[in-house]
């Protein structure tokens, strides 16, 4: 029992739902929200590496696109909660987003989501993306980015970290025994 008299059971007492901006995180999201009855939350920096881009191959690299505007995400996913940084011209907006950039937004990540959980019984969850994941988790379990160390996360891969006071224990890492073995991937 969660100390809101919440049952760990029912939703493992997640009281608060975050995900990426990125559609297929919003598709990933949707079902669990209903399925906890959570009003999930778009948190725009969960986003996976580079941001939203595409190189076309014709010799200009990685270019930047602006994502869903808010318009679109209310349409499609009526019900979430969207900040003000999503507008009409998107919610990206930026060049392709570089390695370094990236470990620094992990690192901030790590610090928010401390934040988010201090001195609380808070429980919350982040749908997000592969590279992102692996670092938030380096970050929170180490304290820095350490090249050489990743964390597998497979797609609807779970992850649980538990925090008490200072300490974080990494309690699984990418549990994927809700998908039939022909949806790993």
């Amino acid at each position: 029992m969660c100390a809101d008299g919440t049952p760990v059971g029912n939703g493992h007492g997640i009281h608060k739902l975050y995900t990426s901006a990125m559609l297929r995180a919003l598709e990933t999201t949707q079902p669990i929200a209903d399925a906890l009855k959570l009003t999930p939350e778009i948190w725009p920096d969960v986003h996976e590496e580079g941001g939203i881009w595409l190189d076309q191959g014709d010799g200009r690299g990685p270019i930047g696109y602006p994502g869903m505007t808010r318009t679109e995400i209310q349409a499609q996913f009526p019900g979430f909660a969207l900040p003000d940084s999503i507008t009409e011209a998107g919610w990206w907006n930026r060049p392709f987003e570089t390695r370094e950039s990236l470990v620094c937004r992990a690192a901030r990540l790590a610090d928010d989501v401390r934040r988010h959980v201090a001195g609380q019984e808070s429980r919350i969850a982040i749908v997000s993306h592969g590279t992102l994941i692996s670092l938030l988790i380096q970050h929170l379990l180490l304290g820095q980015y350490v090249p050489d160390i990743r964390f597998s996360n497979h797609n609807t891969g779970i992850s649980r970290i538990d925090f008490d006071g200072d300490s974080v224990m990494l309690r699984y890492l990418n549990r994927i025994d809700h998908l039939p073995m022909d949806l790993v991937t």
